[in-house]
Order: C-alpha cells, then structure tokens, then sequence
C-alpha cells in the first residue's frame, strides 16, 4: 500500500481524503452527530443522498438526491466534480480557453475552430485507420492542440456520445458525463482493444467542456436557422454574442451545471459586458427537469441579477418570438 505522509506520520490515505474526513468528523461533532469512523466509512457515506448525512447540508447545495460518489459506478459523480471546482479562480474550460487562444496567437476565429475540434473529438482512436485526422485541415488543427490531451488506457466507451464509461455494479455501461442512458455492455461495444491509442482530454476538461459545448453547438445552429448572427467571444470568458433580425445584440452562455447554487456562483464572476443589451445563461431542459426547484435555487443565489436564466427551449423561444415581430414590420 502507498504511503502518504503528514508530518512525521505515514497515512494510508491521499491527505485531501484525510482532510475531507477531518472536516467532516468536526462538523458532526460541533452538531452532536456520529461521525464516520474512517475514510472507508466516509467513502460509503458519500454514496448517500445528502439527505441522509450526519451533518444538515442545505438542499439547495446538492438537492435531496445529490449524491457524491455514483452508486452504479463508484466513481466521483458530477455533483462531486462541480463542487471541487467551484471558488477556484478559473474553470477548466477558461483554462483551456486561455490555452487554445495562445495557440492561436489571438486569433478569435481560429481559437473557436480548435475549440469547436475539443468539443468535437474529447476521445480520439490514432490507430483507428483512415480518418478525419487524414484530412490536411484536421492534421493541422491535431498539431496545434494535442497538447492538451492525455494518453489514457483503453476505456470503454459510451456510444450516445463518445465520452467514456464505466461498468456499473449491475453489469450496465454508465457515460461519465450521467447525461445518457445505461447501456447494456453485451449490445453495445465491449471494453476498448488493447492496441489501440487513445489520446483524451483530461476528465475534468471533458465533463466542463464537452457536454456544454455540444449543447451550445446545437443552440448555435437553431440560432443561425431563425435569422441570427452568433460569433463566439473568448474574452474576459466564453460566451456568445448573439445579433438578433432585429440588430439587437444578446450575450449568451450555455452551461450543463448540475447544481444551480454554482450555477449562480459563477455568473456573480462574470459580471456586465459592454455593449450587450441582454445577458442571458442557458441550461438545457434536461438539465433543468432534474431539480424541480432549479430556477428557484438559481434566482436565490444570483444576488447580481445582471443574468438571466431561462432554459434552452425557451431562449430559443424569444428569439424566434423577435425575428417574427421583425418580418411583420417588414
């Protein structure tokens, strides 16, 4: 067994883990509850809905259900990973923003073209045969950010949208990202062969960027249907700048966040642009469904209310709404 040392002291545990549980023994003890007898106890205790923890957690940091180990997978749920990010200075995907503007020595549009190649391919197969990396634009897009990906194992692989899985305890295939539905292993795709080459974005970067990208990807092309302009702005964040038929100009950003309270959390750093008459953050309906209070939770915490919520469906909703009233003028 590895050893992680404190002091003088050998641990047996990463010491983030023995702080979690540090933090979590004191707390139960400062309300009077029983608290975890270990890490192994905490880990268990991390497979529980919140609602079920020692300690009162307020639901509007997680809901009744949040839990922060997936049951099926053992592995840290989304809830988990949105909360060990949450309060550092700059998200994953502004980090890789930052990075893939550098790359593209400042340039905007070339910086959305290797953005747009992140959100496209997270996983990519270098042996897999002829391909889209055969093709000169690809090659040359490949040279400018493979740097940004890792060499990971063969994993398998969810076939709703390529990011990767897990095997559950009940034999099912479950995507990292708990957006897609479980898959029966035995009709899908078995576990990836060992020869193969897998480059990937770091998790982290994959569950920041990918699920909200395609997201925003398929808001983009509604967007372009009913008449708008969209131009995506790296700066001082990532967002859209949306030109309605009518000349009006909104300020878009899609996000996928689990938890609306960091959701909220978030838009506080953003703060007002310049020359934008709307600001708006969009969340897909699925999302949304999950937490029956998450418009509430969201508008609770976004103190500033320089930022509107509103889901997908409905943005797209009032844009097509002001595109009408534009041709019935005309």
């Amino acid at each position: 067994m590895r050893d992680f040392h404190r002091g003088g002291y050998a641990l047996p545990y990463p010491p983030d883990a023995q702080l979690g549980l540090d933090r979590i023994v004191l707390a139960c003890l400062r309300e009077g509850r029983e608290p975890p007898v270990g890490v192994p106890h905490l880990m268990r205790l991390c497979e529980l809905p919140f609602s079920k923890w020692p300690i009162e957690i307020s639901e509007d940091c997680g809901g009744p259900d949040a839990v922060l180990i997936n049951p099926h997978t053992r592995q840290p749920s989304r809830t988990c990973v949105e909360w060990a990010v949450s309060g550092l200075h700059t998200g994953a995907d502004e980090t890789t923003s930052s990075v893939l503007l550098r790359l593209a020595m400042g340039s905007h549009s070339a910086w959305a073209t290797y953005r747009d190649f992140l959100i496209e391919n997270p996983v990519i197969d270098l042996h897999a045969g002829p391909g889209f990396l055969t093709r000169p634009e690809m090659r040359r897009i490949w040279q400018h950010v493979q740097a940004l990906y890792v060499d990971l194992r063969p994993e398998l692989r969810c076939p709703s949208c390529g990011l990767f899985a897990s095997q559950g305890k009940d034999g099912a295939g479950w995507c990292e990202s708990e957006s897609c539905d479980a898959f029966p292993q035995e009709q899908e795709q078995e576990q990836e062969r060992a020869d193969k080459d897998i480059k990937a974005l770091p998790r982290e970067t994959r569950l920041s960027l990918v699920p909200a990208g395609r997201a925003e990807q398929a808001l983009r092309a509604s967007l372009l249907a009913v008449g708008a302009e969209v131009r995506m702005a790296p700066e001082p964040f990532v967002h859209a700048v949306v030109t309605l038929p009518s000349g009006a100009t909104w300020a878009l950003v899609v996000r996928v966040d689990t938890q609306p309270v960091l959701l909220a959390e978030a838009v506080q750093s953003w703060g007002v642009l310049a020359g934008v008459a709307r600001m708006v953050v969009t969340v897909p309906e699925d999302v949304m469904r999950r937490r029956a209070d998450y418009s509430a939770v969201f508008d609770r915490h976004n103190t500033g209310r320089d930022w509107t919520l509103l889901s997908t469906r409905r943005f797209l909703a009032e844009v097509k709404r002001a595109a009408r009233k534009v041709k019935a003028r005309a």
